[in-house]
């Protein structure tokens, strides 16, 4: 790219995100906000509500700092480089997360499951297969999607491979520094929970996901 670019009126910049958090209309097998979404909805609707969902991984990467890049921040950070160009353009890489400060699973876990009206605790003995769950219960899942008109093979169609790695198998600290994108004038943030949750409100309205006023009623009457 430097070398195309060398001469031209053009640039280009690099933008580094981790594990990207958001909507898409069509769905999107490796979406994780998404996986977890549904996860969540079918712990709800076989355990019912207050239920305990211990968090799926071991203990050390409950306790692991990351920093999730919910899609409006990664998009506002795309638009600032590409208004920017004089000093974010030629080749230049910047880190982009939620917030400077990292996050834990110790922390969003709970605040997730809440949303569900279940308990997230910490992880028990052995890591949970969250595929492997929702394979289980895929009828119940048939069952919501039949009743609210949402896509009956949503739950086959997710990545759980990639839904797994992310909350599972990738846990290590891997805090990124923002400061370079702080340098250039972006200093958006936002609540790494608080965007799981725009997500799933879009998903809800795209259909994606059952009402959130339908969690009271989905143990009951499916």
């Amino acid at each position: 790219m430097n070398e195309l670019s060398r001469g031209k009126r053009w640039t280009w910049t690099e933008i580094r995100p981790d594990g990207v958090v958001g909507f898409v209309p069509g769905s999107n097998a490796m979406n994780m906000a998404q996986g977890f979404g549904l996860y969540l909805t079918l712990q709800r609707a076989v355990k019912g509500k207050g239920a305990v969902v211990p968090y799926p991984g071991h203990m050390h990467g409950y306790h692991a700092k990351h920093g999730d890049t919910f899609q409006d921040i990664l998009a506002r950070m795309e638009i600032h480089t590409a208004l920017h160009p004089e000093i974010c353009g030629n080749g230049q890489a910047f880190n982009i997360t939620d917030a400077q400060k990292p996050v834990t699973w110790a922390e969003l876990w709970p605040k997730l499951c809440e949303h569900f009206g279940l308990v997230g605790s910490k992880p028990s003995e052995s890591p949970q297969d969250l595929g492997a769950f929702v394979k289980r219960h895929e009828d119940v899942w048939r069952a919501i999607a039949k009743k609210y008109g949402l896509n009956e093979e949503l739950v086959a169609q997710q990545g759980w491979g990639h839904t797994q790695y992310m909350i599972v198998d990738f846990d290590f600290d891997r805090q990124m520094d923002l400061s370079k994108a702080r340098s250039v004038g972006f200093e958006e943030e936002i609540d790494t929970a608080q965007g799981y949750l725009i997500a799933w409100e879009r998903m809800r309205a795209a259909k994606i996901l059952p009402p959130r006023e339908a969690l009271d009623t989905l143990q009951s009457r499916i």
